[in-house]
């Protein structure tokens, strides 16, 4: 068998997918909401194929738009 199993530190997709998943649940059994586009979000960055960094860039970026958006829209 050549598949490995996913990792906590693992950049392949299925570690990622993993991560993901774990994610989710802890944050079901929290009870904390799920962001209305983040399933969007994810796919697109998922179909960009982009590296870790890429990846915590461009959300970090949608992210702090949303915010100052928010913030604009507060004022």
């Amino acid at each position: 068998m050549t598949d490995r199993p996913p990792t906590f530190y693992g950049t392949d997709p299925v570690s990622r997918a993993w991560r993901r998943e774990q994610m989710e649940i802890s944050n079901d059994i929290a009870g904390l909401p799920r962001h209305p586009h983040g399933v969007a979000l994810v796919a697109a960055l998922d179909a960009l194929d982009l590296t870790d960094a890429q990846r915590i860039e461009a959300m970090t970026a949608y992210f702090r738009a949303l915010a100052a958006a928010q913030d604009e829209a507060d004022r």
